[in-house]
C-alpha cells in the first residue's frame, strides 16, 4: 500500500511502477477512474500494488467512503487474495510447540537434518544460488529472470523444508 501523494500520471511513478514489474491493484481490477482517495484533492493518491501473480490472485478489492472504517482524511482501501492460489495451493499452517521435533530425540533430529541435507542436494539449490549470484555479478540477468529464478529457488525450499519436516515421526 501507498500513499504516493502523487498519480500514475506521474512519469517517475510510472518509471518506479514498471522497474519493480508493479501494477496498481484497483485499477486492474475496477478501471483506472478511481475516484479520489484524499478528501481534500481530486486525484487518487493512494494506492495498493502487487506484482502481476498477486493480482491474479485477488478475489475482491476496493475503497470505502471517506471516514467509514477509519477515521482519516484519506479513503481505506482493502483486498481480499486467495491465499492457496497466490501460494501455489499450499498453506502450511504454522507448528505449534507441541508439534516441533524436540531436540531430546536426538534420533529424530538425526533424521530430520540427514532428510533436510538429502533435498537441499537433490534440489541443486546451492547451485542455483550461485549462478544466480554470479549472473547478478556479472550483469548477465534482467529482473524478470532474476525474479523467477528466486521463486524457483524459494519453491525448492519449500520442498527442502516440507520434506524434511516429514522425517519426523511425532510419539
Amino acid at each position: 500500500m501507498m500513499d504516493a501523494n502523487a498519480s500514475l500520471e506521474d512519469r517517475k511513478m510510472r518509471q518506479l511502477l514498471s522497474g519493480l514489474e508493479m501494477v496498481d491493484i484497483m485499477g486492474a481490477n475496477h478501471g483506472m477512474h478511481s475516484p479520489n482517495t484524499y478528501i481534500r484533492g481530486t486525484q487518487t493518491i493512494d494506492y495498493v500494488f502487487g506484482t502481476e501473480r498477486v493480482n491474479e490472485a485477488v478475489i475482491q478489492c476496493g475503497m470505502l467512503p471517506f471516514n467509514e472504517g477509519i477515521v482519516t482524511d484519506h479513503r481505506a482501501l482493502w483486498v481480499d487474495l486467495d491465499l492457496p492460489r497466490l501460494l501455489h495451493g499450499s498453506l502450511t499452517s504454522p507448528p505449534t510447540q507441541l508439534s516441533r521435533p524436540q531436540t531430546k530425540n536426538k534420533k529424530q533430529v538425526k533424521a530430520i537434518k540427514e532428510k533436510t541435507t538429502s533435498l537441499l542436494y537433490s534440489e541443486d539449490v546451492r547451485y542455483k544460488l550461485t549462478c544466480l549470484l554470479e549472473d547478478i555479478n556479472g550483469g548477465d540477468i534482467s529482473d524478470k529472470h532474476a525474479i523467477q529464478t528466486l521463486e524457483s529457488i524459494d519453491e525448492a525450499m519449500d520442498r527442502v523444508i516440507l520434506g524434511g519436516a516429514k522425517a519426523w515421526k511425532p510419539k
